[in-house]
């Protein structure tokens, strides 16, 4: 089994958090408050047949429960594109932690997307943003997305 587990010391338990991890286990901690927690970067990803796919969740732990705050994905399909014309498609994305006004947390964002008729010849977009990320100000269990980037589903 590859992915993360949730350590609480003082209490002697440990879980998986599921619907995170797999061929990845990045963690880069964002921010702390001591009243509200951490607020981490949990890398996901998987390959296979020469694809890729990855997910960077910027979650905020209510208990035992991951709270997604954001969401970027990349990857590509050049396993499986410039055959019989099919285009090949991916995307990439860069995450920069920043401090924003009065220390609260940003991520400076970038994505580059690229496609063309095979992998060497392809054209990218780039786009950026910078988002702001907020402790919530009381506990709610909806995901709330705050970039063009995010996706769900």
């Amino acid at each position: 089994m590859q992915g993360y587990v949730l350590a609480r010391p003082a209490l002697g338990k440990a879980i998986v958090l599921d619907g995170f991890g797999g061929q990845s286990s990045d963690v880069t901690v964002l921010s702390h408050d001591g009243g509200k927690g951490y607020m981490v970067i949990l890398g996901s990803s998987i390959s296979g047949q020469g694809n890729f796919d990855a997910t960077y969740s910027v979650v905020l732990f209510d208990g035992w429960k991951p709270r997604m705050l954001f969401k970027a994905e990349e990857g590509n399909d050049f396993g499986d594109c410039g055959d019989e014309g099919k285009v090949c498609e991916g995307r990439q994305v860069f995450q920069n932690p920043l401090a924003g006004p009065g220390g609260q947390p940003q991520l400076a964002v970038t994505a580059v997307r690229y496609s063309g008729p095979d992998g060497r010849r392809t054209k990218a977009r780039v786009s950026s943003k910078v988002v702001t990320l907020a402790y919530p100000n009381t506990r709610q269990s909806n995901p709330r997305c705050s970039t063009r980037f995010c996706q769900r589903g």
